[in-house]
């Protein structure tokens, strides 16, 4: 089966390339390195080492994040989380849910960012703007695409009961070779709770698009609103997001 991974991957590495099109030229000669180890000072210093996936635990991110996310008292009333730490990097998000909606509405993080923010905030800022692009490009591959039709039908075909648009969304990710794409089924398969996740058994195959559309929005919502249980962390870590 065609990967999922692979056409969404070709949507958020376009955005990803408008990124680093806009970064500083570094020493190295690309902005984005391989998973090479970097010592810790070259993790800190962004701006000359570029952003590396190793880095990521190298300067424990996770950590920092934590604390921010309990220390932090600038987010405004009901501002979600993923939003609040874009805004208090400098990277404001558009209208409405922001980095936690599916769609244009996450902006990239700036190259004034690597100039002028902690490495911590910047490999957060921009795991946050990752996810939200990888949510999005599975979203237009899986409901919107030329594969979209391929791939619900094989879903629907399988033997899961009862069909409902998180079971046809589980079996199309987990069915995907690439290990993020299975840990995103991983998370919908889930028993924590996730609001707007309809349980509601779907009586035929043209409502699943819709169905499976609405679960993608729900998850990447919670993933930016509830820091704690809403699957940023399993995403993020160990720098997944950092390509």
């Amino acid at each position: 089966m065609h990967s999922i991974m692979q056409s969404a991957m070709i949507i958020f590495l376009t955005s990803l390339l408008s990124f680093i099109a806009a970064l500083p030229s570094p020493s190295s000669s690309s902005p984005l390195l391989p998973r090479a180890n970097l010592t810790l000072t070259e993790c800190q210093d962004v701006l000359d080492s570029g952003l590396n996936a190793t880095c990521y635990d190298t300067l424990n991110v996770d950590a920092w994040v934590k604390n921010w996310n309990t220390t932090t008292k600038t987010c405004q009333p009901n501002e979600l989380w993923a939003n609040c730490f874009m805004r208090e990097a400098g990277v404001p998000a558009e209208g409405g849910l922001g980095c936690a909606q599916i769609g244009p509405s996450c902006n990239e993080p700036t190259a004034d960012l690597l100039a002028t923010s902690q490495p911590e905030q910047i490999y957060t800022a921009f795991s946050i703007w990752a996810l939200q692009q990888l949510y999005t490009a599975l979203y237009d591959d899986i409901i919107t695409s030329e594969n979209s039709t391929s791939y619900i039908a094989t879903a629907w075909e399988s033997p899961t009961s009862p069909k409902t648009g998180k079971s046809l969304l589980a079996n199309i990710l987990l069915s995907d070779s690439d290990p993020r794409t299975q840990f995103l089924g991983l998370q919908v398969t889930t028993s924590i709770p996730v609001p707007g996740v309809e349980e509601t058994p779907l009586t035929d195959q043209e409502s699943a698009p819709q169905a499976i559309g609405r679960v993608l929005a729900a998850y990447l919502e919670s993933s930016m609103t509830n820091f704690t249980l809403g699957g940023y962390w399993g995403m993020a870590g160990e720098g997944k997001l950092i390509v």
